[in-house]
């Protein structure tokens, strides 16, 4: 007897409490492994089907699971050996034919189940974009011979159902288990995998000519024909969005021959041009090269390596990089490179493209479905040298890979805030050690964690002291508000700061203006009753954004009506407080009317090529004054930009959380480096309450050794990385009492374990745990929130102890409605 070739899988759907690997057998090959499974059309080719060769790792199909073998997904993890006196379950179908995950993928998803706690599902559609997903879906066929049967003894409702189901497949009337029970229907499970379309919308050639013309008195109408003339590539749902035109008006457009609508469908490769060389278009400084080729040393040793590139604003790191790739790719190697914020991605692939050509790829969230599936499918197919994107391109199928760059590495975002609450440097690492490759983390402000590595040679460290070109530093001037004074009317606009704003409009200058808050007032409160306006659904006041009469939540997404009254006791007496960037747009047009204004936030970027539009207009001059949230703040190269004003510097100070004096710190010198990188000299101006603050004083002289050297004193007396490891657990739940109370019971597990395993093994678990407490906001989307933060020693033990509580707090029916999420050195803020 031919013994039987075991997969073990992991199931699509699973609690946490619940997911692990399980162990199936592989059908014979003549055996009909898609018995009662069909498959729809667009499903992938095999699905459903026993397929012409066994399987592999990385491949999904269908498995009968549980009790009721009822028909999942699943992701072959490994082979696994055949137990005697084992009855396994046989899978009953392959979804794919050819791995979906490579081989690295399915490590690092074991890796990212370990790490952050996450089920191997949630770990698997990190490596999937959309337009792999696939649906298991339920149809009833009827089984004639029994309807036939009983039919005499059936009701008239009963009959009409069945003969439903014959037409459409589908019911979900009350009499259907009755049906189920008699066996006059049954059903099967079959999977579908859409083909990803979307709509684009473009101007005509006949109108953009001037060969049709119509008048639109629309106001929605003229906006979207007025972004059209410079958006070639956007879709309709993205117009609706940004200018709320319905899919009527547009197909009115249509009949009219004013726009095209094309639905477009991506499931071509396109092929890369290859060179035999490539060669560095830029000249290094002595500075860089003595940068570039130590870092160069460390790729040719065919080790993993780490580094940190630490230079000043304007250094020229870009320069660096560029010599790195150039190198990594005429050796026969890929490259990564990962940014922090989308809106950097055009300048970066415009600049690389120019180099390499189309063996450049991009990936981000601000693609569309089908642009995305057309750049996974080039990378898939290795037709990609190097790879620009954001935080989730980690996760790319790129090979051979001989460097990953990490620009910016100290910013936040490159830490996912939802589950699998993963921290791309870490992947970024992890990849590394796979390929032998060499990671380099770049910024003028890097991590206090990444310089405090260098420092004591876990990574090595390459300095740039000076800026390119001879270039220097912004002559940086912190401005006390309350001694100088707002100019005239306004209420944010320093006299210092409105009279270099004047000057430099005199000289035909450009300004970057930050302020890292959108909307026109942050809040409203009711003078007679003092109640503040708050979101219906969390702990949050309303902003209010005047250009829309809308009162929103930044948090939820909630829109609602101005308010003319209080709606908690019928006043009208209400006071509009705080400031967004709508409000400064406001402020600068009435103190300088001539003055052409770009803001740049959330509200005003609402198409993919939005960004690369806008940042191309300022660099070619068409705007004097760039106003914006901290999108403004890194990583953008204007030479004509000679000034740049920070509106208010004290309330990232204050933000409860330990990280709050290096964010401060780093935004604050990234925004002022903006300024002066062409041959005119820069100076920036800060506005701030508390001049004296040694934070924006350090900042002011950009000094980040000296700032450094504060807050690692400061974080080794309080206990905070470097010097330990931070988890943070925030519990979410409807119910108040019982959020806490599973917030409770999971704090009392960990207490117990660890005191269990001390007091068995006698090994050392350094241990404090901070809470549980509620949330500073402690309601978000009508889920009370609690949160526990536990600083320990992050090793495989202690990580054990967790997922362990993790599982007993959560199979407990009392708290199966309560979330909870657990991000590693997370936002420690109670």
């Amino acid at each position: 007897m031919l013994q039987k070739q075991i997969v073990r899988v992991a199931v699509a759907d699973t609690t946490y409490g619940f997911d692990r690997a399980f162990d199936y057998a592989l059908p014979g090959l003549d055996s009909n492994a898609g018995a009662g499974m069909g498959a729809s059309a667009g499903a992938s080719p095999g699905a459903g089907c026993s397929p012409k060769t066994n399987p592999l790792p990385g491949c999904r199909v269908l498995v009968p699971f549980g009790n009721g073998n009822r028909t999942r997904i699943a992701l072959i993890l490994s082979y696994a050996d055949c137990e005697k006196n084992v009855i396994y379950k046989e899978i009953s179908g392959v979804i794919d034919e050819t791995p979906a995950v490579t081989a690295e993928g399915l490590a690092l998803i074991n890796r990212l189940r370990e790490t952050t706690f996450c089920t191997y599902f949630d770990a698997c559609k990190l490596f999937l974009p959309a337009s792999f997903n696939v649906k298991l879906k339920t149809r009833y066929k009827v089984n004639a011979e029994r309807f036939d049967a009983l039919r005499p003894l059936m009701s008239d409702d009963d009959i009409t159902a069945v003969e439903q189901i014959k037409k459409t497949g589908n019911y979900s009337g009350d009499n259907l288990k009755y049906l189920l029970s008699e066996a006059i229907i049954y059903h099967e499970e079959y999977i579908t995998k859409k083909a990803k379309t979307e709509k684009i919308v473009r101007l005509t050639d006949e109108y953009r000519e001037g060969r049709l013309k119509y008048a639109f008195t629309n106001d929605k109408t003229r906006k979207t024909i007025e972004h059209l003339k410079n958006s070639p590539d956007i879709t309709d749902k993205e117009l609706a969005k940004l200018f709320d035109i319905s899919s009527a008006s547009l197909k009115t457009l249509q009949k009219r021959g004013v726009v095209d609508i094309i639905t477009v469908k991506s499931d071509s490769v396109t092929i890369s041009a290859t060179a035999d060389r490539y060669e560095n278009p830029l000249t290094l400084t002595e500075e860089q090269r003595t940068a570039a080729d130590g870092i160069l040393t460390l790729i040719r040793s065919g080790k993993p390596s780490a580094s940190l590139l630490f230079g000043v604003t304007g250094s020229g790191k870009t320069a660096v990089f560029t010599e790195l790739i150039i190198n990594v790719i005429n050796s026969g190697k890929t490259a990564i490179l990962l940014v922090p914020e989308i809106a950097l991605t055009p300048q970066l692939k415009r600049r690389f493209t120019e180099i390499f050509g189309n063996a450049v790829s991009c990936l981000h969230s601000g693609l569309s479905v089908s642009r995305r599936a057309e750049e996974y499918a080039r990378i898939r197919a290795g037709n990609c040298k190097l790879l620009i994107g954001t935080r989730s391109a980690v996760f790319a199928p790129i090979d051979n890979i001989g460097l990953i760059i990490i620009d910016e590495e100290q910013e936040r975002t490159f830490v996912s805030e939802m589950s699998p609450r993963y921290d791309a440097k870490e992947i970024a690492k992890t990849r590394c050690v796979y390929h032998n490759a060499a990671l380099v983390l770049a910024s003028a402000t890097p991590s206090v964690e990444s310089f405090y590595h260098a420092k004591t040679g876990r990574y090595n460290l390459f300095t740039l002291t000076k800026r390119f070109a001879e270039a220097v530093l912004p002559d940086v001037n912190i401005v006390d508000v309350a001694a100088d004074g707002y100019y005239n009317d306004s209420q944010n606009l320093s006299c210092t700061l409105v009279s270099e704003i004047n000057d430099n409009l005199t000289r035909h200058e450009q300004t970057i203006l930050l302020l890292n808050r959108r909307g026109f007032n942050t809040i409203i409160t009711c003078r007679s009753c003092k109640q503040t306006i708050m979101c219906p659904h969390c702990s949050v006041a309303l902003t209010y954004h005047k250009s829309e009469g809308k009162l929103r939540c930044h948090w939820c997404g909630y829109a609602g009506d101005e308010v003319k009254a209080c709606p908690a006791c019928g006043s009208e007496y209400l006071n509009f407080i705080g400031t967004g960037t709508e409000k400064i747009e406001s402020e600068i047009a009435e103190l300088f009317p001539s003055a052409r204004v770009l803001r740049l936030d959330a509200d005003t970027i609402g198409s993919r090529g939005s960004y690369d539009e806008q940042f191309t207009a300022f660099y070619k001059g068409d705007y004097d004054i760039l106003l914006g949230t901290q999108m403004v703040a890194k990583g953008l190269d204007f030479p004509n930009v000679t000034l740049v004003g920070v509106i208010s510097a004290d309330s990232a100070l204050y933000a409860g959380d330990y990280r709050s004096y290096e964010r401060t710190f780093s935004l604050l010198t990234q925004v002022a480096g903006r300024g002066g990188r062409g041959e005119k000299p820069g100076r920036a101006i800060i506005q701030t309450f508390n001049p004296h603050h040694y934070i924006l004083k350090l900042a002011a002289a950009q000094d980040f050794p000296a700032f450094f050297e504060e807050e690692i004193g400061n974080r080794k007396l309080l206990l905070y990385p470097p010097f330990c490891d931070i988890y943070v657990l925030e519990f979410g739940g409807s119910d108040d009492v019982k959020t806490a109370a599973a917030a409770a019971e999971f704090a009392s597990l960990i207490r117990i374990a660890v005191n269990e395993r001390i007091n068995l093994t006698h090994e050392k678990i350094p241990l404090i745990l901070l809470g549980p407490a509620k949330c500073i906001r402690e309601r978000i989307k009508n889920k009370f929130r609690y949160k526990l933060i536990i600083k320990c020693k992050s090793n495989s033990t202690f990580r054990e102890i967790l997922s362990e509580s993790y599982k007993k707090t959560f199979t407990e029916r009392v708290f199966d409605r309560i979330s909870v999420s657990i991000a590693a050195n997370g936002d420690a803020s109670m």
